[in-house]
């Protein structure tokens, strides 16, 4: 969670403009594949909500380029690989 602290104002600048919204929630579920952006919340497997002093680098840098993503859909949409909203 402290990583969206950090991620936020990266993309707010990044794309010069702020997030449209009052917060930005994140929700951890038990279960695999199940990474998602929702308008105003980013859903993630629990098993990405990360303690840093307990969890390897690899996971904490899986769990952060998920995050990354998801946040990014805020801004972007859902692009496809084809660069087609869907």
């Amino acid at each position: 969670m402290d990583a969206a602290k950090k991620v936020l104002p990266f993309y707010e600048a990044y794309f010069d403009q702020a997030l449209s919204l009052p917060k930005l929630d994140q929700i951890f579920v038990p279960g695999e594949n199940v990474s998602m952006e929702n308008w105003g919340a980013i859903m993630d497997e629990e098993k990405y909500l990360i303690n840093s002093s307990k969890d390897s680098w690899e996971d904490q840098s899986t769990a952060f380029q998920s995050l990354v993503h998801e946040i990014a859909h805020q801004w972007f949409g859902d692009l496809g690989h084809d660069g087609v909203v869907g």
